[in-house]
């Protein structure tokens, strides 16, 4: 549903599009180990590289995501791949300690309290 109004304008202009959620989210099997892990990051890179493989692909490829998605953008630009030539990021910040929904300022907020386990 997310994908509905972005997904089919990108291919209305020859733009190929691949929805990929997270280890243990969404529709992908595993186990998210935590938030930001170092896995997070291989993950993206083997994706890419697929994508990048593809027939269908020219080898040049962009990521964009919101709040989550678009931290993992952010971290997986700074790895700097080859296919990987753009980013758009919503929602996100290159500094999770002064600008975060977990941290302002170096400072833990309530929305922490969100992510607790429902037990």
């Amino acid at each position: 549903m997310r994908d509905e109004l972005t997904h089919p304008y990108f291919a209305g202009h020859g733009y190929a599009c691949v929805r990929v959620d997270m280890r243990g989210n969404g529709e992908s099997d595993g186990l998210m180990e935590d938030e930001y892990a170092p896995q997070e990051q291989a993950d993206a890179l083997e994706v890419i590289e697929w994508i990048a493989s593809q027939p269908w692909c020219n080898g040049q490829l962009g990521m964009m995501g919101i709040s989550w998605g678009g931290f993992n953008s952010l971290q997986v630009a700074a790895l700097r791949p080859e296919s990987l030539k753009a980013i758009i990021t919503l929602c996100s910040t290159d500094d999770r300690y002064a600008d975060d929904i977990h941290y302002k300022g170096g400072n833990m907020l309530l929305e922490n309290l969100g992510w607790r386990p429902l037990c």
